[in-house]
């Protein structure tokens, strides 16, 4: 009598493909999806049950999850007990088409999970209980930039690469120079879990001084919460530090902010000067050249003819008094 060893690794690989086969057998068993994804912040509304017997006169809904959300109690036409559900929990009974619904609102990522609606059937007997096991998750895109910092211990350049708040946590994330690909082995990741359950990832990237870390960078990300993958650059000049766009918009800014700011100083101590030199509303005083002061000098017919100004010779009246008239 011969006897055949078959080696474990058959029968696990065997026993798989009988359990997907009869997980695959339940689903299409059911009517409505076992597992729903959406996005963070969206609502929800799931078909409890469908098509309850028509005999059934009382029967209860209980929602759970870690816990029970909501319970409540039904007649053919309305509610026999209050409900009593969280405020992100509503049902919904459907009396012609003897439905119930469970609404999920405003779902957060620590609202991922599993997720159970039971149907009791309180009267008239026999007692009977109608099931549904629901999975959700909760998904939340990427908040991608890109900055540049220093390594703490030896203050040498480096770029940061961040991915903000996504779930779940499986994402590509990768570094481009000048549209190369480069090593991910030369960046060090770093990732950390949020308070209301999404991730963050960084991504260092060390650069040394030297035209040769002159270029464009590119952080490439992907995600399944993702339409498309994301990216975000930096440029990096020859002497190894970066400087973004915005910095360049913001220097060109500064520089002409301060052009003006000169000009405009230069300009209003011109104006005080000449201000300063005449003023409004005054008489500026004449200059009196050599010519000038030969031209007003006067000889008096009288005593010794000693020369003396026209200044002193022609008396001046002010508004108030008038010249004498006549000899």
């Amino acid at each position: 009598m011969m006897h055949m060893s078959v080696p474990y690794s058959s029968v696990l690989h065997l026993a798989m493909l009988l359990s997907l086969h009869t997980a695959l057998q339940n689903l299409s068993t059911r009517s409505n999806p076992t597992a729903v994804i959406l996005h963070k912040g969206n609502s929800v509304t799931i078909q409890c049950t469908h098509n309850l017997p028509n005999d059934i006169e009382i029967f209860t809904v209980t929602i759970k999850g870690t816990e029970v959300l909501c319970f409540s109690q039904f007649n053919r036409q309305e509610w026999l007990v209050s409900k009593t559900c969280k405020e992100s929990i509503q049902i919904n009974w459907n009396n012609e088409t003897r439905e119930i619904f469970f609404s999920l609102m405003k779902l957060q990522i620590n609202d991922s999970g599993l997720y159970s609606c039971e149907v009791k059937r309180a009267a008239p007997p026999p007692a009977q209980v109608f099931s549904k096991n629901i999975t959700i998750c909760v998904t939340a895109t990427p908040a991608v930039s890109v900055s540049d910092v220093k390594e703490s211990s030896s203050g040498l350049p480096m770029l940061l690469c961040s991915s903000q708040g996504f779930y779940p946590e499986t994402i590509e994330q990768v570094w481009f120079r000048d549209g190369q690909l480069l090593n991910t082995r030369l960046s060090d990741r770093q990732s950390e879990v949020n308070t209301d359950g999404s991730i963050t990832l960084h991504s260092y990237l060390p650069l040394s001084s030297g035209p040769s870390q002159a270029g464009l960078y590119l952080c490439w990300v992907n995600h399944s919460a993702l339409s498309h993958p994301i990216t975000a650059n930096h440029t990096v000049m020859s002497n190894g530090f970066p400087v973004s766009w915005l910095f360049i918009v913001v220097s060109i800014g500064a520089v002409f902010i301060v052009v003006v700011l000169i000009i405009m100083i230069i300009k209003c101590t011109h104006f005080k000067r000449v201000k300063h030199l005449s003023p409004l509303g005054t008489s500026q005083e004449p200059v009196h050249t050599v010519s000038s002061m030969t031209e007003n000098i006067v000889y008096s017919t009288l005593g010794d003819h000693h020369p003396i100004t026209l200044s002193t010779a022609i008396p001046t009246w002010t508004r108030d008094q008038q010249a004498p008239i006549g000899p």
